[in-house]
């Protein structure tokens, strides 16, 4: 919208100015009160105009500096009222200059390839503050000021003096004409503004099915391609994604729909999706993997709960949720048809509290804080089969050993309690390279560490194929993990590997990981990637 300057009289505004097609996007008075800056954008041109003559009821703008082909932005005088800074894009991009107004040169201060603002100068003239933007970051910088030095942009680039803004011609009503009509205003109504805000392709593939040589295989599901929907309203009072795939030659799919009007906020989810999970062979010391389908309907409430949002942030989410579900395996060679459902109601409490955890934009993971996981999976009524139950909780200490390079440093702990196997996922639990171990009904303990290490920011792409390479890093990782009992296994690996961060379709973030674990038992070495 247009705007005018004008003054507060008691309740009443009283515009000084009658510009057409006019901002006001500053208003900068010089330290000694000799003059005032004005920064207004003219029907699209943005220029520095000065205050020529101020009376009570008016204010008239004479035009001072613009330059051809440029935007001007962030007026800042310099203590003694001699050097206005401001920052322009001139060259591709914005920069940061200084208009002398005794000489009426204009000297550029800054040659930063990605973005310098907000400049401001020191109150003894030694040095010029700014933010500078370079690799999604925005930092403080500080250069000393010295104008002898810098470079004068050409007077042919440099415009002192156009024509003032116009102000508009008087219109004049004709008799018999009617009031302009407007729309009346109305309760806000959520469902006009659910239309899909985003329409994306999907990819779904089990990662632990790689080959490894030891593993017994009886599943793989393959890759799933599908389609995926997600949408809410501009309040946030109602939100909803779904997405259906093709995998293993049927038809998968999750929806769920979500309320954010009550601090408590509910959730609806139907879902008929497909896994792999590892289970023990009757006839074999080694694991297999087999299908898992799942489907039913969960409802669940969530309480977010922000305790500190600043440099560090702290907070917290409780959520409960209760699932019908039925669950069979399939894809066993040596069954004859796949497994009877398996029906069950289960409650699965949820929590996760971050302490002081901060992150950079540069940052891959956070450089310090404290963050608590904890899940449970228990059955409350089952279909003649024995109810499960299930706990999961870990700690994540991040250190900030090295801020300056952006290292990731986390020790990890973690504490998986089940009553039989196959409860809950647990190739994310378990050492890496030991995806296909399968954990039957006890206690494990896993405790590790693991470095990560920005090695390269990216920071490019495409816009024909809609991707966008975001980091490349490398990790290296150290993990143990022991069933709790009189003779408990241990399986214990290290190894490094690289990973790249990259975004595909705008809106999709995707990490992925590839790299080697030397298992310390059977002493070799497997290749992981997640």
């Amino acid at each position: 919208a247009f705007s005018q300057w004008a003054r507060l009289d008691g309740p009443d505004v009283r515009p000084l100015t009658q510009f057409e097609e006019a901002r006001f996007k500053q208003i900068a008075p010089s330290p000694n009160g000799h003059a005032v800056a004005v920064l207004l954008n003219v029907k699209g041109t943005q220029r520095i105009y000065r205050v020529d003559h101020h009376r009570r009821d008016d204010v008239r703008l004479q035009p001072w500096l613009g330059l051809r082909e440029a935007i001007i932005y962030d007026l800042c005088w310099g203590p003694e009222g001699r050097y206005l800074l401001f920052s322009a894009d001139l060259s591709d991009a914005v920069n940061i200059f200084a208009f002398d107004t005794e000489t009426e040169e204009v000297l550029r201060l800054t040659n930063v390839p990605f973005g310098a603002l907000e400049p401001s100068l020191s109150p003894d003239r030694s040095s010029v503050a700014f933010i500078e933007y370079r690799h999604e970051r925005h930092e403080l910088v500080r250069i000393p000021f010295r104008p002898d030095e810098a470079d004068v942009v050409s007077s042919s680039t440099v415009i002192l003096g156009t024509e003032p803004p116009r102000p508009p011609a008087r219109q004049v009503q004709a008799e018999g004409d009617d009031a302009p009509d407007f729309d009346e205003s109305r309760p806000y109504q959520a469902w006009r503004h659910l239309a899909p805000r985003m329409v994306y392709p999907t990819v779904r593939y089990d990662p632990d099915e790689a080959d490894r040589p030891t593993a017994q295989r009886i599943k793989k599901l393959g890759v799933g391609v599908g389609v995926g929907v997600a949408g809410n309203d501009p309040l946030g009072r109602w939100r909803y994604e779904g997405d259906a795939y093709l995998q293993d030659g049927r038809l998968w799919g999750a929806a769920t729909v979500q309320s954010g009007r009550w601090r408590l906020r509910p959730s609806l989810t139907v879902f008929n999706t497909p896994e792999t999970v590892p289970v023990a062979l009757e006839d074999s010391p080694q694991s297999a993997r087999v299908g898992l389908e799942e489907r039913g309907v969960s409802l669940d409430t969530r309480l977010p709960i922000r305790l500190q949002s600043n440099v560090y942030q702290s907070a917290a989410a409780l959520s409960l949720g209760a699932e019908y579900r039925q669950t069979r395996f399939f894809g066993d060679p040596l069954a004859a048809e796949t497994t009877p459902w398996r029906d069950r109601v289960t409650l699965s409490p949820r929590a996760v509290w971050g302490h002081r955890v901060q992150q950079n934009p540069r940052d891959l993971v956070p450089n310090q804080g404290l963050i608590l996981n904890t899940s449970a999976e228990i059955d409350v009524w089952t279909d003649d089969i024995s109810p499960s139950q299930a706990f999961i909780g870990t700690a994540d200490v991040y250190l900030p050993l090295a801020l300056r390079t952006h290292t990731g440093v986390r020790l990890g702990a973690g504490l998986l309690t089940q009553n039989q196997e196959a409860v809950v996922g647990t190739s994310q639990f378990v050492p890496r390279g030991y995806e296909d171990v399968a954990l039957g009904s006890g206690s494990f303990l896993r405790v590790g560490a693991e470095v990560t290490q920005p090695l390269w920011y990216i920071d490019d792409g495409s816009t024909l194929i809609p991707f966008y390479a975001k980091a490349l890093y490398g990790y290296g990782f150290g993990q143990t993990m022991t069933a709790l009992g009189d003779e408990g296994a241990s399986y214990s690996s290290v190894g490094a590997g690289i990973g790249l961060e990259f975004r595909f379709f705008y809106a999709l973030d995707f990490d992925v990981q590839i790299g080697a674990a030397f298992r310390l038992g059977p002493e070799d070495i497997d290749l992981v990637w997640r």
